[in-house]
């Protein structure tokens, strides 16, 4: 089926660009499927291949289209990635608050939707600089957002309350 089809050349792709492969989609397939939700992913590993290759500028313009494309289908995963993307691209531009906000927000949808491939793939990128975990700082979003993905134990700590008892 078209789905089946697009997300192995998906894999397929993101399988070659962590293997410092050369890959590129089928042109029928992108042809024929426009508009398809897996479009976002196949956008976002070129815009992966851009940024490798130094391009930061046309990256940056095929990360925003392919994270449009894949919130106009509300697909959380392929959000997710689109968002890394970008972030990535933001990052190698200068902009590291803009890319620790898209990182953090494409690992709480990541962390949300519980699929093994995409934190996988989530933030392998080649070239990026390393942070505290990957590339992401470990900052006071980045801790706001594990103690909202963690249990109503480690939630308690954020309540003023509580943390008065901690003191």
């Amino acid at each position: 089926s078209r789905s089946c089809s697009m997300l192995a050349q998906a894999l397929a792709g993101k399988a070659a660009l962590a293997r410092g492969m050369a890959w590129r989609p089928p042109d029928d397939w992108v042809q024929r499927y426009p508009d398809s939700w897996l479009r976002a992913d196949l956008e976002a590993i070129r815009a992966r291949r851009l940024l490798v290759e130094g391009l930061t500028g046309a990256a940056h313009d095929v990360a925003r289209s392919a994270l449009v494309l894949a919130e106009r289908h509300d697909s959380p995963s392929s959000i997710a990635y689109c968002l890394a993307t970008l972030g990535a691209v933001l990052d190698r531009c200068g902009d590291v608050a803009g890319a620790q906000r898209l990182r953090v927000r494409a690992w709480r949808i990541a962390e949300a939707v519980e699929d093994a491939v995409l934190r996988h793939d989530l933030f392998f990128i080649a070239g990026q600089t390393p942070r505290g975990l990957g590339p992401l700082l470990v900052d006071d979003l980045f801790g706001a957002a594990v103690v909202a993905s963690a249990g109503s134990g480690l939630r308690a700590l954020g309540r003023d309350d509580d943390q008065v008892w901690f003191v």
